[in-house]
């Protein structure tokens, strides 16, 4: 009978007399109770404590969306967390994503149940795929292999001096405080800095200096969290940046200096790596933001894919970006979807060296790309581009009132725009000095798609040198010039 489990459901109507009963037999055969669709009565904390059960079972109207809804993840946390002081075991019922099933092993959830593990068999299924298998085992490896965080106690002032933290004995800083200043004053530190899940903290950096281990990020964005860095002084960030998940974000202001040196296989300054999704990242400061990237597969602010739409948002700021592999972005995501926007008081430096990069853009897919801003970029490599999609893109670039200043050695060679696909560019009252040399070469357009070019009111200077070039326009697409200055020189 110890493998007999009766479930009673959250709207039956069980008596007292029955309890008692049920309690006897538990007692002499081992027969264990279920509280089954946990959330979808009016009396669940009572009934919880009355049935005393050996499983919770939370039904999947508390489970649907949980791992972007706060409540919800509030909610399971809680019973989860009350499960584990009684000896009871919590399944969630309705697992549909990859997110979902995350969320819930990362608030305690002991058991899965839904489509996402599998579907309902015509037979009795002994195990699950391999392949989710192996997804639930990597979620707990990351949940209980964590180290042991050092958790802040901040003092009256709202200060942690960093020289003061234990690094040997502790690998993470756990920020849990609304607003904390840490004070570095040349001290390096060898621990990482993490918000809390669910979260919105502001965090000062005054001074600080932070090497970490290979593959650690230097400070930790939570999940579901908002993280506001104030960059105040000489503040150094290495070997991996800023790691900004999916469900999360960063604002950086401020009037101080931010250094952030990566290197390794898959390095990223801001965001995520190469093949990961990111949160929204903002750079809005008075100060100076220097990335320097060195590895195989590169990000500098972004990351690999953005099926969340998140936002880069450039508003204001001195940034400077070395990005030196073998695949390179800059800004924006590796596999598309990239929604960039730069303001009119930001400025950008951009030095690319790789086989292929893409300052500011994708390799392929769509873009979204407003520029009002200032940015220069020197790249060289075999397939190169400046600002759009590196192959067959989509989408729209937007730039008005600001300076683009482009010169690349390649042998690809694409200032703006896309090759082979359908990428509008619309550009006004904008100063433009491109330049670029090797085999096929482009100024501003599409060599071979379809994408319209609209220029208004430009000042716009073109040198190309190459077999095959085009300095203005697309192959497929229209062409409107309404009022620009424009000198462009081919093979001279």
């Amino acid at each position: 009978m110890s493998k007999v489990v009766i479930e009673i459901t959250e709207q039956s109507d069980v008596s007292n007399e029955f309890l008692e009963k049920l309690a006897v037999r538990r007692e002499k055969t081992g027969l264990q109770i279920a509280f089954d669709d946990y959330g979808t009565g009016y009396s669940n904390t009572a009934n919880l404590i009355r049935y005393n059960p050996d499983y919770i079972k939370i039904d999947r109207s508390l489970i649907t969306n949980i791992d972007s809804d706060l409540k919800r993840r509030q909610l399971v946390s809680a019973v989860a967390e009350f499960a584990e002081e009684n000896d009871m075991t919590v399944l969630a019922e309705g697992i549909e994503t990859s997110s979902e099933l995350s969320t819930v092993i990362r608030l305690g959830v002991d058991l899965i149940q839904g489509y996402y593990t599998s579907r309902p068999k015509p037979f009795i299924l002994y195990e699950i795929s391999n392949e989710i298998k192996n997804e639930i085992v990597n979620v707990n490896a990351r949940k209980n292999n964590s180290p042991q965080p050092f958790c802040v106690t901040i003092e009256s002032e709202d200060e942690l001096v960093l020289e003061n933290v234990d690094c040997d004995a502790y690998t993470d800083v756990l920020v849990t405080k609304e607003k904390v200043k840490l004070i570095g004053d040349n001290f390096i530190l060898k621990t990482g800095i993490v918000t809390a899940d669910d979260t919105d903290i502001e965090i000062t950096l005054n001074n600080v200096c932070i090497a970490r281990d290979y593959g650690c990020p230097a400070i930790t964005v939570g999940e579901h969290s908002k993280l506001t860095l104030i960059i105040d002084g000489e503040n150094e960030l290495g070997n991996i940046g800023i790691h900004v998940p999916q469900t999360s974000e960063v604002i950086l202001k401020g009037e101080g200096t931010l250094r952030i040196l990566s290197d390794e296989d898959k390095p990223y300054a801001i965001g995520n790596d190469y093949n990961d999704e990111y949160g929204n990242i903002t750079v809005d400061m008075t100060g100076k933001l220097v990335l320097i990237i060195n590895g195989v597969k590169t990000v500098a602010i972004g990351g690999g894919k953005n099926p969340s739409d998140s936002a880069i948002k450039l508003i204001s700021g001195d940034i400077s970006i070395q990005n030196t592999g073998k695949r390179c972005v800059s800004i924006g995501s590796v596999k598309g979807n990239a929604s960039v926007e730069i303001g009119k008081n930001c400025n950008i430096e951009i030095e690319n060296s790789s086989i292929e990069s893409v300052s500011v853009g994708a390799f392929e897919s769509n873009v979204d790309i407003d520029c009002k801003g200032n940015i220069r970029i020197v790249g060289s490599g075999s397939n190169i581009l400046g600002i759009g999609v590196l192959s067959k893109g989509t989408g729209k670039i937007g730039i008005s009132d600001g300076n683009i200043d482009i010169n690349f050695g390649a042998k690809n060679a694409y200032c703006i725009g896309t090759v082979g696909g359908k990428v509008d560019i619309s550009a006004e009252n904008t100063a433009f000095n491109l330049s670029a040399g090797g085999v096929n070469v482009c100024g501003i357009g599409d060599e071979s798609g379809a994408g319209d070019v609209k220029l208004e009111n430009n000042d716009i200077k073109i040198r190309l040198n190459g077999e095959n070039t085009t300095d203005i326009g697309s192959a497929e697409g229209t062409l409107v010039r309404n009022g620009n200055k424009i000198i462009s020189r081919i093979n001279c």
